[in-house]
């Protein structure tokens, strides 16, 4: 296998990968200078079983009389990799020049290196650049092995490219065999992956990938769980009031670790040669195999449920322990994993053991999870996405301009969107070429984990995904806009005691388009939010009264569910949840089952909520108490319509856990004659 005409840089200091990068830029006299001085050419051809390199290099026979040895290569010891019973296997990988573990990983290395597109280079580059290469701009990730190879980086994917491979063959994962007639054999490819923390660089990535699409896999074992948001919100919440730690791990090649079902068959990718006539025969699960993750989470379960963790019911991939006395809790997001508990070293233990069957990098305390920033102190936790936000705002930067909007939508949103069918020629244009999925989806991830005021924005444009118009581009760009004016993306957790309570709303034929109803709920969990929904309900509402018990019925599936989670982990609720509603006759027909004319239509399902709600069903669970709510003090209602003034303000400050009010709260002041004190919205900011 040839890699490329250099191996990957010596990059221990920041000052020489940027000497490099610059001297690419000063022309090719230069860049030759650069290379007599800097690279060592480590070119590899495996031909008939003799192997070749530089003489800086070092020499490595076949014969297998040691497993690994260790040389000095500009002022570093690197480790020879040998496998003479596998020397078949990856080709030149087997023999490939590796850095020590603590060399694998560039997080230190690239740390500060690409911090923003306006980042100057080092002193001795700037001495020898010109003008036009002053600034830095942002490395790109290339679509194949080509436009890696002839970036500027590409010294950097070299050494991603060695890294994957040494750990393939290390985990034994492929395997080189003759081609027979009767083999179906897939296609590879390397994915290449700028991974950042917080808008920095911290590694560049190379993955080899199978094409999975053309694997014939039963359909059960395509599919895999991953932990919900609303689960790591509750363990978020959790580990506030009990004042639990939180650490994270992250598995190594974690699909690789795993044995693959049948027999698979994959050629080489780009830039990788195998002798003619001969393919790999995959020993272990490879990203991109439509079973892949599936066998995964079959491996890892396996081995949590052999450290006497177990799974819970409600959500599988949270799983629960009990030691010492005191609960530990484990969330699995594929290769994340995060483990919960009040004593640091039996979390120490844990990891040791799970340590101890897979290679992983111990991320300490939590830290980030999921593109987000999380932040633990004895007061508060806080899930941040700041930095994802302002980067979606770089993305799309020639749609906002630099403007900033009040709320995310304008109260007349949805007659906007009714009456803005009809456009002219030079709006087709523009709406032809105008991202409105990639705008939609991007600030959809927003709205699930951390902005959820943007919750029901987000919905009413995604309704014209497949067909967009003039208005509802418009409104995208109203939307990116305010995130512009208020880019922070928190919810904090600072209650002492869980103190679960729920809201639901609903806005009675709200949809121009179709008179369906808008279904909006939220709920609450040591003083954050823990699981919320903006929705457009699947049939017309004949009354507000039924689209309220529709609303209710949504909002009761889910706190049923998030007091089944507790109940598993041992924390069952002894007393009924708060659920407060701003409709009394939806609060009538929940809690007296008595028939009507006029809700006599409603689907029975609907009418489930009631064994949930009523005080004097035998037959009943009394999972909540209902309690009228004030329009006013219904933190739901921004879920439902497009708000504006200071009554917005005053519930996205509510529903992000920045305002905190508890259940007690939120009951007394809706019972005060006359509801809440009018307000302004200075007051709540």
């Amino acid at each position: 296998m040839r890699e490329a005409d250099s191996e990957a840089p010596d990059a221990s200091t920041e000052g020489e990968l940027r000497t490099r990068r610059g001297a690419r830029s000063t022309g090719p006299a230069t860049q030759t200078s650069d290379s007599a001085d800097t690279r060592t050419d480590t070119d590899s051809a495996v031909n008939g079983g003799q192997t070749t390199r530089s003489d800086s290099a070092m020499e490595v026979s076949h014969d297998g009389s040691t497993p690994s040895s260790t040389v000095s290569t500009d002022g570093k010891r690197v480790r020879v990799q040998r496998h003479p019973h596998n020397i078949h296997m990856l080709g030149e990988v087997n023999q490939v020049m590796v850095p020590h573990a603590r060399h694998c990983y560039m997080t230190s290395i690239m740390e500060g290196v690409y911090t923003s597109r306006s980042h100057k280079l080092s002193n001795a580059n700037e001495s020898s650049s010109s003008s036009s290469s002053n600034e830095m701009r942002d490395p790109v990730e290339p679509a194949n092995d080509k436009m890696a190879m002839a970036s500027d980086e590409s010294q950097l994917w070299i050494r991603a490219k060695l890294e994957e491979n040494a750990a393939l063959m290390q985990k034994n994962a492929l395997k080189v065999v003759k081609i027979e007639h009767w083999m179906k054999i897939i296609k590879s490819r390397y994915v290449f992956k700028i991974k950042k923390k917080y808008g920095k660089i911290t590694r560049f990535k190379a993955r080899l990938v199978a094409l999975g699409y053309d694997e014939e896999v039963h359909p059960d074992l395509i599919f895999a769980p991953v932990v919900k948001p609303n689960t790591v919100r509750l363990l978020m919440a959790l580990a506030q009031t009990e004042k639990m730690k939180i650490h994270q791990i992250d598995i190594q090649n974690a699909f690789c670790c795993s044995d693959i079902e049948g027999e698979v068959y994959m050629s080489a990718p780009e830039g990788m040669h195998l002798p003619e006539g001969h393919c790999f025969k995959l020993q272990k699960s490879l990203y991109g195999l439509k079973s892949a993750p599936k066998s995964w989470n079959k491996t890892i379960d396996k081995t949590l449920r052999g450290l006497h963790f177990k799974p819970t019911v409600s959500d599988p991939c949270l799983y629960s322990r009990w030691s010492g006395g005191k609960q530990y809790l484990i969330l699995v997001y594929v290769d994340d994993i995060l483990i919960a508990g009040e004593r640091e070293e039996h979390i120490e233990e844990i990891k040791a053991s799970i340590c101890s069957q897979y290679a992983m990098t111990d991320m300490g305390p939590l830290d980030n999870f999921l593109n987000a920033k999380i932040t633990q102190t004895p007061e508060k936790i806080t899930v941040d996405q700041t930095h994802y936000c302002k980067q979606v705002l770089d993305s799309f930067a020639l749609l906002v301009k630099g403007r900033t909007a009040a709320t995310p939508l304008p109260t007349d949103a949805v007659e906007q969107l009714a009456t803005g069918k009809h456009t002219t020629a030079d709006q087709d244009s523009e709406v032809r070429s105008y991202p409105y999925r990639q705008v939609v989806g991007s600030l959809l991830y927003l709205a699930m984990y951390t902005k959820p005021e943007i919750s029901y924005a987000v919905g009413v444009l995604s309704r014209f995904n497949d067909k967009k118009t003039a208005a509802s581009c418009a409104l995208a760009t109203h939307l990116l806009r305010y995130l512009n004016g208020e880019p922070q993306c928190v919810i904090e957790f600072s209650g002492t005691e869980l103190d679960l309570h729920a809201f639901s709303d609903a806005d009675w034929a709200g949809d121009i388009i179709t008179r369906r109803s808008t279904t909006g709920y939220i709920i609450f969990a040591a003083g954050g939010p823990i699981s919320w929904q903006s929705k457009l309900q699947t049939t017309v509402a004949t009354s507000s009264m039924e689209s309220e018990y529709m609303a209710m019925y949504a909002g009761m599936q889910e706190l049923v569910w998030i007091r089944g989670v507790l109940k598993e982990l041992q924390r069952p609720q002894s007393e009924p949840t708060p659920f407060l509603i701003d409709s009394k006759s939806a609060q009538d027909l929940a809690m007296n089952p008595v028939y009507h004319a006029r809700s006599k239509h409603i689907d029975i399902k609907y009418h489930w909520l009631r064994q949930h709600t009523a005080i004097d069903n035998p037959d009943g669970f009394f999972t909540a108490t209902l309690h009228h709510c004030s329009t006013i003090n219904m933190s739901a209602d921004i879920f439902t319509k497009a708000l504006g003034g200071s009554l917005f303000f005053r519930h996205a400050r509510e529903i992000t856990g920045k305002r905190k009010r508890t259940s007690q709260d939120s009951i007394e002041t809706s019972n005060k004659p006359g509801g809440a004190r009018p307000f302004k919205k200075k007051s709540w900011w």
